[in-house]
């Protein structure tokens, strides 16, 4: 869909990007991004903003959080806060 209006029923769900690093302590995460997708399972239909997604992807990547646009409920259940 090209729209968040054409998901009028769609539920809200995160992609979270994680990049992870290693130094000599160990595997840390080095980049957290989150992408808000919204998607109606009962006709199986979606909405995702590519370029966000892809923007996103490439913080992560360069070792950036940018995680600061959810809710934090959101947060909590994507274990980004206790």
């Amino acid at each position: 869909m090209k729209t968040k209006e054409e998901v009028p029923n769609g539920k809200p769900y995160w992609l979270v990007w994680v990049t992870i690093d290693r130094r000599e302590e160990g595997p840390y995460y080095a980049g957290v991004t989150a992408c808000e997708m919204t998607v109606d399972r009962s006709i199986r239909r979606g909405y995702k903003s590519l370029p966000e997604h892809v923007n996103l992807m490439d913080k992560s990547m360069k070792r950036k959080i940018v995680v600061s646009h959810m809710d934090d409920v959101s947060k909590k259940k994507c274990w980004l806060i206790s």
